[in-house]
């Protein structure tokens, strides 16, 4: 029992910490003018529809465009798109239990996809 309790905490630490590395990520892009628009992302609930054999209760990545301005689906989906070409990050989300992607900004449509859509074979 005491090894569950062992693990369980270790990998929540694990996905707190890649919550706060993206964020220092983004925001270290945002201030050097690498990045458009500054990013923020944060644990949700998911998408049932997405679940896999490793997804948790809270299994949504969300990052939501902080820096205001109108979000199409079109833009959400070009981030998206960056994150999959992160395949050490796809992977990485997806084993910390993770399940959904979602991309959204202060207005507009936003975009979601399940984890493992975002896996290249």
């Amino acid at each position: 029992m005491w090894n569950s309790i062992v693990t369980w905490f270790g990998e929540t630490f694990e996905r707190n910490r890649l919550i706060s590395d993206f964020n220092k990520n983004a925001a270290r892009a945002w201030d050097s003018g690498a990045a458009p628009t500054l990013l923020k992302a944060k644990i949700t609930w998911g998408n049932s529809s997405n679940k896999h054999n490793f997804s948790r209760t809270y299994s949504g990545f969300r990052i939501k465009a902080a820096t205001g301005g109108y979000m199409n689906r079109e833009k959400c989906g070009v981030i998206g798109m960056i994150i999959m070409s992160d395949q050490i990050l796809v992977r990485r989300l997806i084993r910390c239990g993770f399940d959904t992607l979602e991309v959204y900004g202060d207005s507009g449509n936003g975009f979601e996809t399940g984890l493992q859509n975002l896996l290249l074979e």
